[in-house]
C-alpha cells in the first residue's frame, strides 16, 4: 500500500487482534512510502505492519534460548492504529516458498538461521488435504501426486542458511522447489539467493526408488503416490508372500498411474 491518507486518528484501520481471533497470527502489511506511519513518526522510505503474536516477530536464539528476532525491533513501534501488531520503520519483508514431496515429510521442520548471529526459528509444513470424511477418501487425496507439502518463512534483508529436520535429524525430503515471492519493495529487502538450502550428502544413491518402503505401514503405500485414481496397499492378495500396491478408481487410462518422487540428489551431473 501507498499514498496513505487517514482523515480520523480515532479510526482502528488495522485489528491484527481479529486476525488473531480467528487463528491468523502471521501476517505483515508492506507500507511502501510509510504514509501509514504513526503519530510522531517520521519514518520514509519502506516500512511494514507486523502481527506480534506470529513467528515473523519472534524467533528463539538458538544460542541462548532467548526470545530474539531477524527483525531489528528497535526500528518498532506500536500505535493506536495497529492493535496487537507493531509498525517497524525501514523495514520490508519478503517470504520464500519451499515446496516438497508430500510422502513421508509429516514430521519434518524447515529450520531457518541468520548468518552470523545464531537466531534460528523452525517453520513447520502446511499441507491443506489431511482429512475427509472416510479413512479411504482421506488416503485417497493425500497420495496425490500434485499435493504438496510447502514451508513459507518470512524475512528482512540479510544472509540466511535453511535446513529440513527429521525430528531434529537433518534429512532431505527427495526435492524441493525454491520460491521467492515477489518483492514489494526496491531497497533493503532479501535478495534472491540469500537464503543457503544445506543438502546433506546422501548415503548411497543405489536405489532411486524406495523400493519396500510401501510394507512398512499395513495400511498406507509409504512414499508412494498417484495421478487421478488411487493407490493403495494391497495385503490381501499378496505377490511372492509380500503385499501389492493396487491402482483404484481408474478414470483415464492415458493419465493413471503409480508414481513416486525421486531424490534429486541422486540425478546431479
Amino acid at each position: 500500500m501507498s499514498n496513505v491518507q487517514i482523515a480520523d486518528e480515532e479510526t482502528v484501520l488495522v485489528d491484527a487482534c481479529d486476525a488473531e481471533d480467528i487463528g491468523i497470527s502471521d501476517l505483515y502489511l508492506t507500507d511502501v512510502d510509510s504514509s501509514f506511519r504513526p503519530p510522531g513518526s517520521t519514518a520514509v522510505g519502506t516500512s511494514t505492519i507486523i502481527g506480534d503474536a506470529g513467528s515473523i516477530y519472534s524467533f528463539i536464539d538458538a544460542n541462548t534460548g532467548s526470545a530474539a528476532s531477524f527483525i531489528d525491533t528497535s526500528k518498532c513501534t506500536t500505535s493506536i492504529y495497529h492493535r496487537c501488531s507493531k509498525y517497524c520503520e525501514d523495514t520490508c519483508l519478503r517470504t520464500v516458498t519451499y515446496t516438497v514431496d508430500p510422502a513421508g515429510t509429516e514430521n519434518y521442520v524447515l529450520k531457518v538461521c541468520e548468518v552470523g548471529s545464531g537466531i534460528c526459528t523452525e517453520i513447520e509444513g502446511t499441507y491443506y488435504y489431511d482429512v475427509e470424511d472416510t479413512d479411504f477418501e482421506t488416503l485417497m487425496r493425500n497420495t496425490r501426486s500434485d499435493r504438496f507439502r510447502y514451508f513459507s518463512v518470512t524475512l528482512p534483508n540479510g544472509n540466511y542458511t535453511a535446513t529440513f529436520l527429521d525430528n531434529g535429524v537433518e534429512t532431505w525430503p527427495s526435492f524441493v522447489d525454491e520460491t521467492y515471492e515477489d518483492a514489494l519493495c526496491t531497497e533493503n529487502v532479501l535478495q534472491e539467493g540469500s537464503v543457503t538450502l544445506q543438502i546433506p550428502t546422501p548415503a548411497q544413491c543405489d536405489d532411486l526408488i524406495k523400493n519396500g518402503d510401501a510394507e512398512s505401514s499395513p495400511d498406507e503405500p509409504l512414499y508412494w503416490l498417484h495421478r487421478k485414481g488411487g493407490v493403495v496397499l494391497n495385503t490381501t492378495d499378496p505377490r511372492n508372500g509380500l503385499g501389492a500396491l493396487g491402482d483404484l478408481e481408474r478414470t483415464d487410462a492415458g493419465m493413471d498411474s503409480i508414481s513416486q518422487y525421486l531424490d534429486t540428489r541422486c540425478l546431479a551431473e
